[in-house]
């Protein structure tokens, strides 16, 4: 199955994961600003693979990218979406933490300031729900990580990665695309 393949490909002793660039954070320093009183944001950073980014006029691509090649292709069948262009997409795996629990999350943020769509692969079976909040940080949908499930959102809306707090990593392709036509 595809989803095994995934997570068999991303959880390989070969499979190459950095720091994150935020050094022990998962977002950037204004976005940890905003928040910084609220009790239930633990951050402590993450190992990420980019697979592929446009921004700043360079394009970067994995060795791997055939992994989210076929997700995508798979997502657009599903959907009749005839063209997306790929913005950035990257894995993110969190390892657990003594001071994670289910109240637990990581920053809330976008991620960017412009208009594009949010997908979440989720690659292994864990705990630590995708969070959508309002403008008010309050929780509207809690959407719990399944291995080969994928959710869309547009990405407009501030979210948060809930941690694995009973098991121990929690590992996602996150995508940020524009959908050209449907």
């Amino acid at each position: 199955e595809d989803s095994t393949l995934i997570e068999n490909i991303l959880y390989s002793k070969d499979f190459p994961w950095f720091f994150s660039e935020f050094k022990n954070s998962t977002v950037s320093k204004k976005h940890r600003e905003i928040y910084k009183n609220n009790l239930n944001i633990v951050d402590k950073g993450q190992l990420v693979h980019e697979f592929i980014s446009t921004i700043d006029n360079r394009i970067t691509k994995s060795n791997y990218i055939e992994v989210v090649d076929k997700i995508l292709q798979q997502y657009c069948t599903k959907t009749n979406i005839k063209e997306i262009d790929i913005i950035r997409v990257k894995a993110n795996l969190v390892f657990s933490n003594s001071e994670y629990n289910m109240n637990t999350y990581s920053v809330p943020h976008k991620d960017y300031d412009f208009k594009h769509t949010v997908l979440i692969y989720y690659v292994n079976q864990s705990v630590g729900d995708t969070i959508l909040f309002d403008s008010n940080l309050k929780n509207v949908c809690r959407i719990p990580p399944e291995k080969g499930k994928l959710i869309t959102f547009d990405g407009d809306i501030l979210h948060s990665a809930g941690h694995p707090f009973s098991n121990e990593t929690r590992c996602v392709i996150n995508f940020n695309v524009r959908i050209k036509n449907a």
